[in-house]
């Protein structure tokens, strides 16, 4: 059978369609978008073919288990909100109950089949390879958008900040930053381990146009979280070489960090010319008055106090948004900066209260599987290849620090990329390296 009649080449070069989510539609009344139409049609076709095979599964109990439990968040989010929810101007109506059945669609189940035919389906790490590159070509069409929006002034963001085609600038930012920091740790790999030319021209190229994105979106956390995690990258890179004895690698390895060192100086240098002229900036240090420092600082302090007032269940699948509107000036004592808020901007936070403390425990104990799994692996080729999607997991866990990652639907599908590059393929599976 070639290869293209198969569910797994389409599987591995889905990241190459993830912005499509944009694309939306209704289905017989449904609300869908062209994402998640393309994941479950190509799941359907995947059991198909299962079925045909006769594929007979080892049972994972630990994944079974951990995948359950998230579900059962996931209904348990739905099933506490109520059905609509009259906010604080007693006029407008929050469709609670649509909003937390919309976003148990498309941002945990549709995503969690993407994971699910990835951890049945990946055998080599040649599979993740062309999935990560799909991913990384998916940003170049976001990228050239916010480069034109930059040069020209048309800007879609009412704060001016280039974001493609969303809304706000940090959703590009959000989506495009593991990629910056993962081609990075590729060109680095190229020149360690068989230096070919074309590869190396094209990848920093890509990383070049694709940082200097990053820093038009003026994501200080973005541009500051591939910063720590590439950081953290050579640091373990250097000790992995020592470890295994790599000599001749690790003196490249010198002279490419040397250089990184003098195009970072560069880059910030670029980067303060950016901003230096900008509001956003002159706006960054203020924390009495309106500006990005201080709405999130009201932002922590509403969700936090969310946190206690519903310490086991959260607050429901995407309630949030209505909990700040009917709560937030009590529990300030006066009005907010920002009336509208989407998420509490925290990453851990998002999980706690929208999948309880159920969630926020999955999620820790998943990272901590993630941030562990380079020193779990087997030999020094299995242990590089995992420092590729732990690099990004870093980048994901320190701007959500200050961002909401995972509950949105590309971002989604992304961490589900990232744990199957930290843990697969799984060692018995593993048949080539690349």
């Amino acid at each position: 059978m070639a290869k293209w009649l198969k569910p797994q080449f389409w599987l591995y070069l889905l990241p190459l369609i993830w912005p499509l989510y944009l694309v939306k539609f209704n289905l017989n009344g449904l609300p869908f978008n062209f994402l998640e139409v393309a994941i479950l049609g190509l799941f359907v076709w995947q059991l198909i073919v299962w079925i045909i095979e006769k594929r007979k599964f080892k049972l994972d109990k630990v994944f079974v288990t951990l995948s359950g439990l998230f579900l059962v968040a996931g209904v348990v989010g739905v099933l506490i909100v109520p059905s609509t929810q009259v906010l604080a101007d007693g006029n407008t109506v929050f469709e609670a109950e649509k909003i937390a059945l919309g976003i148990f669609k498309g941002w945990l189940v549709v995503p969690y089949l993407y994971l699910l035919m990835l951890w049945y389906s990946v055998r080599t790490q040649k599979d993740l390879f062309n999935s990560l590159y799909a991913y990384l070509f998916s940003i170049l069409p976001l990228a050239f958008w916010a480069f034109y929006q930059y040069v020209s002034g048309d800007f879609i963001t009412a704060d001016g900040r280039a974001s493609g085609p969303f809304i706000n600038a940090n959703y590009l930012a959000m989506y495009m930053a593991p990629g910056v920091a993962a081609l990075w740790v590729l060109i680095v790999r190229g020149v360690l381990f068989g230096f070919k030319p074309t590869r190396f021209v094209i990848g920093t190229v890509l990383a070049l146009f694709y940082t200097v994105t990053l820093l038009m979106t003026q994501s200080y956390a973005a541009i500051g979280a591939v910063i720590l995690s590439l950081l953290m990258f050579f640091s373990y890179s250097w000790h992995l070489l020592q470890k295994f004895n790599k000599n001749f690698e690790f003196k490249i390895l010198k002279k490419i960090g040397a250089m990184l060192l003098v195009f970072a100086g560069i880059a910030l240098v670029a980067a303060f010319a950016l901003f230096v002229n900008t509001e956003k900036w002159k706006l960054f240090t203020e924390f009495k008055e309106r500006s990005s420092s201080s709405v999130r600082l009201q932002l922590y302090q509403v969700a936090f106090e969310e946190v206690k007032r519903n310490p086991v269940l959260g607050l429901g699948l995407g309630q949030f948004q209505s909990r700040y509107d009917l709560d937030s000036k009590e529990i300030l004592g006066h009005q907010p900066y920002e009336l509208i808020m989407l998420h509490p901007h925290n990453t851990f936070l998002a999980f706690y209260l929208n999948l309880g403390l159920v969630g926020v425990l999955l999620f820790a104990f998943l990272a901590a599987k993630m941030l562990f799994s380079v020193w779990s692996a087997e030999g020094f080729e299995q242990k590089y290849f995992r420092l590729i999607g732990v690099t990004m997991f870093v980048v994901m866990l320190l701007h959500g620090m200050v961002d909401t990652y995972f509950f949105k639907n590309d971002l989604a599908v992304l961490f589900w990329l990232m744990v199957a590059l930290c843990l697969l393929p799984m060692p018995s599976a593993e048949t080539s390296n690349k």
